[in-house]
This record gives structure tokens, sequence and C-alpha cells, in this order.
């Protein structure tokens, strides 16, 4: 299989170099455009008469090199790496989903007829990470997910682990080689040293702990999985500090899943709370959810009060006063003076509805003094808010003949 190595990537190398190296100055939209129609070339059903079992090692190869050509071409060219990543946008992300997809449809175990072809590929792959530039992280997921699927021959393995240390050795703390050192560290299950030297190169790289938690959530290795999800919560927050406010929210979106599923299958809901409670505010309505579904109402409605989140649906209200309505009291006095600040009808009958609330649940714990000496001390402290007191009497909560009216 080491000659069909050779032709795919001749034949993506002619393709490159017909459509894109021989047009001089392609401003990148083109590039990008170029490129795609490379790949519809690359895609042929009838090209080099593929068998089903080469089919996705095929796409895995040709889609290296075409990558190594724009790496290639990207350095070379006159425009900034931001603009060329704003631009080529599309022929990247399509690219990354069809090595994705290629590897998922690897026959396992590997047959051994690959490896010739996996002992060439290596080396292109080691190439793109040599190549710093443009979509740097896409590169560097990539060389995971190569590393993570297809190169698990353990001599593979041990090799690119020493080459990658003493090729990160050489570089800069940022280098392309740090993050692939770390991966195959992580690959060869020295967990530990890997984490340190994430935690070396900085916290703006806290995410790539990510690629290592679905790792070991695919294999469902929940003891691997707690010990990434103690180090992610205790480094989350100088992350959070590094990144803008949607990629936040889209960090977040990124881990609740598989984090809510770890806490269902360990019990380990302590960690899911500490991870929602640090990606506050994003995490309102799942944080709200969370304390419900648990059944821990106090920490509920303290969230409720701390956070300003006044939206309690009255299906989770009914539960609460069934189940612990004492929860609820904190809760119901503090939206009867917020709607009484607001010194409007509209308002005033809405605190009465709050009220006939209070006083029930009150009534239910068997503390009626304490409703008449709370609401005594309302009505005197609203006694020149009239049209709450008469809201108060249209609500059958006073009679006409009180003094404080």
């Amino acid at each position: 299989m080491s000659d069909h190595y050779h032709r795919w990537v001749e034949y993506t190398d002619e393709l490159f170099n017909n459509d894109i190296l021989k047009k001089k100055s392609l401003p990148p939209y083109l590039v990008n455009l170029y490129g795609l129609m490379i790949l519809k070339k690359l895609n042929r059903d009838d090209l080099f008469k593929v068998n089903r079992e080469q089919r996705s090692l095929y796409k895995i190869v040709v889609n290296v090199r075409l990558l190594q050509n724009l790496q290639n071409w990207f350095e070379t060219s006159r425009f900034s790496y931001q603009e060329i990543e704003d631009t080529c946008n599309q022929l990247f992300e399509i690219i990354y989903v069809d090595i994705q997809n290629a590897l998922g449809y690897l026959p396992s175990p590997m047959p051994f007829s690959y490896d010739p072809i996996c002992e060439k590929l290596r080396l292109d792959v080691r190439e793109l990470l040599f190549l710093e530039g443009a979509f740097k992280h896409d590169i560097l997921q990539i060389y995971w997910n190569l590393w993570n699927y297809l190169f698990t021959r353990p001599k593979l393995r041990n090799e690119e682990l020493d080459f990658a240390e003493k090729t990160a050795k050489k570089g800069t703390m940022d280098s392309s080689w740090q993050f692939a050192y770390m991966f195959q560290l992580f690959l060869a299950g020295r967990v530990e040293e890997s984490l340190a030297l994430l935690k070396n190169i900085g916290n703006h790289s806290i995410s790539y702990i990510l690629l290592f938690m679905d790792h070991y959530f695919a294999k469902e290795n929940w003891n691997g999985f707690t010990k990434l999800a103690q180090f992610l919560i205790e480094h989350l927050k100088d992350y959070l500090d590094t990144i803008s406010y949607s990629t936040k929210k889209t960090f977040f979106y990124s881990i609740d899943e598989e984090f809510h599923q770890f806490a269902k299958e360990t019990g380990r809901y302590d960690l899911y709370e500490q991870l929602l409670i640090a990606m506050y505010p994003f995490t309102t309505r799942e944080l709200s959810s969370f304390y419900f579904e648990r059944k821990e109402y106090r920490k509920l409605i303290e969230f409720v009060q701390l956070s300003n989140f006044s939206y309690l649906s009255n299906d989770i209200l009914r539960t609460i006063q069934k189940e612990e309505p004492q929860y609820l009291l904190p809760y119901y006095h503090r939206k009867i003076e917020m709607a009484i600040q607001q010194k409007n009808r509209q308002n005033y009958k809405e605190a009465v509805r709050y009220l006939k609330k209070l006083r029930t649940i009150y009534k239910k714990l068997k503390k009626e003094e304490k409703w008449e000496v709370y609401f005594e001390q309302l009505l005197q402290k609203t006694k020149r808010l009239r049209a709450f007191q008469e809201e108060c009497q249209r609500g059958k909560l006073i009679n006409v003949e009180n003094e404080t009216v």
C-alpha cells in the first residue's frame, strides 16, 4: 500500500499546483473557493478505484496533504493569518469534518496492511505542526484525533512521544509541539505529567482538556474523568478571564452534557454543581433546574434570591409548597417587597396575590401569629400607600373597618 500513498499525495499536489499555485497572487477567498473544488475532485468515487476498506484511509491521506499545501501557501502569503482564517474558515471546517468522518469509518481492529501508509502519513502530520500559522487550534485538534484513533500502534506512539519531547524542548512554551508532547503524554498514560504541562503552557489553553475528557467519556473511564473534572474546575476561573463572553457560552454548552451524564453515572453531583456555579451567569436556568430536580429547595430559593433570577414556574412553586413550604417564605417576602416598591396599581395587585400565598404557607406551617405580626407591620409601613391598602381590602386581606386604613 506504500505505492498507493505516493500516488494519492502526488495527485493532491498536482491539483493544488494547477488550481492554486499556478494562479499568481490569489486572495484568500479564491483559495477557499479553489480549495473546495480540489476537495470535490479528490472525493470522486472512481478515483484510483479505492476499495471500501481503503476509502477512509485515502480520505485522511489526501486531506492531510491538502492541509500541508495550504499551510505552506499561508506561510508565504502577504495576507495576515487573521484574514486567512476569516476567509478560509469554510474550507478548513470541511477538511476537519472529512477527516473526522473518515476516522469514524476505520475498520477495527486496524489491519496491518495500513502500517506502511501510517508510517508515511505521520510524517506529513508532523509537518503540519512545524508549519505554525493560521488555524493552529484546528491543526492541533486534527493531530490529536489522528493519534487518538488512527496511530494506535504502541511502536508509533512511543516514537512520537520521544520525538515530541525532544522537539518541544527546542521551541517556545506555546509552540504546537508543546501541545503535541502534552497529547502524547496523555495517550501514554502519564496523565499527571500531561496536566502539569497544560498548566505550564498557560490558562488560555485549558480548553484542550476537553479533548481528554471526550476520550475518557467515550471509554466510560469515570475515575479518569473525575481527575480531569477536578483539574478543570480548579483552573476554570483563570481560563474564563482569558476568553470573550460568547466563547464562554460556547465553552459551557460544549461540556454541560458530558458533565451531567458523568454526575448521573458516578453520583458526583458536587462536581457538576461546582461547574454550574463557576460558569454563572451563563448557567442560571441550569442551576435552578439542578437544585429543583435534586429537591434541594433551600439552595434553589437562596440562589434565586442572590442571583435576582425572578422566574420560577407555577409547577415548581406548587411542588415546593407541597413538599417544603418553609423555603418559600423568603421568596414571597421578597416578591411582595419588590412589587410594592414599584408603586403602581398593577404591582399592588401582584403584591396582594403574593400575600395570599404567603398567608396560606404560614397557616400550613401553623405560624398564623407570625403572619399576623408581619402583615400588621406591613400595613403600618405602607399606610400612606392608599392604593395598596385598597387592593388589600379588595383582596379581603383586611376589613374596611381596619384602623390602619
